[in-house]
Order: structure tokens, then sequence, then C-alpha cells
């Protein structure tokens, strides 16, 4: 009896510590997640995926980024990170593209041309995607939903499978005080004071 007691807490404590090893999330992300910008200005955000130590490696994806058209207006799309290169060109190239003909929907999608063993042994667990570029062009609070299309997330051996945690982001718009207002208030206010003193 003593035998299969201790079998079977040998057994549980087996399975909790396998269980317990903590995996990380997928999280595909719009980084920042928030931002306030001036009427005009330019809006740079990143997508970025982590935690792909694990489960899995990433060989393709087809993203949807939807946004305000009377708040921000698409302005232009670079693939890859800029501290570790497009990490779905890791040697053979890859199939990058985009579409914007939808106001308010940005399409975007690559495709790595690398062997599994590549992207296994070369592809970083956390980096960026994609980097964009709107235009600030209305005043206003814009979403900025991101999710998966139909073609989705694939891994280094083309099975689709779906991040764990999708975080969106915003971009608020605010007027910016008039720079003109500013330098003349500052005047009058030393106008006034150079009044007292004489």
């Amino acid at each position: 009896m003593k035998k299969i007691i201790v079998l079977c807490f040998c057994s549980v404590a087996l399975m909790l510590a396998q269980t317990g090893e903590a995996q990380a999330l997928i999280t595909l992300a719009v980084d920042p997640a928030y931002q306030e910008v001036g009427l005009g200005s330019p809006v740079d955000v990143d997508v970025k995926v982590s935690g792909l130590d694990g489960p899995a490696g990433l060989s393709a994806f087809d993203l949807r980024l939807i946004y305000d058209p009377m708040i921000l207006a698409f302005d232009s799309l670079t693939f890859g990170d800029p501290v570790y290169g497009d990490q779905l060109d890791l040697k053979l190239g890859s199939l990058p593209d985009y579409d914007d003909s939808v106001p308010g929907t940005l399409d975007f999608w690559e495709l790595s041309f690398d062997f599994p063993e590549d992207i296994i042994d070369l592809q970083m667990d956390n980096f960026i995607l994609a980097s964009l570029t709107f235009d600030a062009i209305g005043y206003g609070l814009s979403p900025l939903d991101l999710s998966i299309n139909e073609d989705g997330f694939v891994d280094e051996f083309y099975f689709s499978y779906e991040p764990d945690l999708i975080e969106d982001g915003a971009v608020n718009v605010v007027p910016e005080p008039a720079s003109l207002l500013l330098l003349s208030a500052g005047l009058l206010g030393f106008v006034s004071i150079k009044k007292r003193q004489l």
C-alpha cells in the first residue's frame, strides 16, 4: 500500500512540475498602446509579436488594423524590426505587401521563404513585424484595432495558430496651443512688468 501511495505522489509531483513551467504567452500588440499628438503631426506605431520562444515560430502573418480615417491618414509602412531586421526574411527572402484601398482599414501581410529549421534556429522571440506611420488630420480619439485576417498566423511548419493575446492601441489628436498666442501673452506680461518698474 505504501508503494502505491508513494508512486501516486511521485506521479502527481512530476505532472505538477511539468505543467508548472512558465510558458510565455504569444502576444500581438500595437506599440505604443496610447499616444497623444497634435494636429498635423506624424504618428508612428509598431506592430510587435512576443513570446515565440516556446510554442511556435512565425513564417507568415496576415493582419488588419482599423483606424478612424477622419482623424488619421495612412502614410507608410515598413516591414521588419529596425534592430533585428526582418525576422521573416532570415535567409531566403519573403513576400511582404499591404492594401490601404479601404479608408480606415489597413491590411498587411508577409510570407517567409525560409526553411523551418532556420526559423526555429534564427528567429528572435520578440520582434517588430511592421512599423506604420499616419498623419494626424482631425481632432479626436482614433482606435487602432488590430485583428488577424483569415490566413492568420502560420508557424514554421505552415500550420495556422492564434496568438494568446492581441493588444490594441489608440491615438488622441489634441489641439496644440497657438505659439503666437503664447508669445503675445508673454510679451504683454513683460511689458506690464517694465511699466511698473518705471
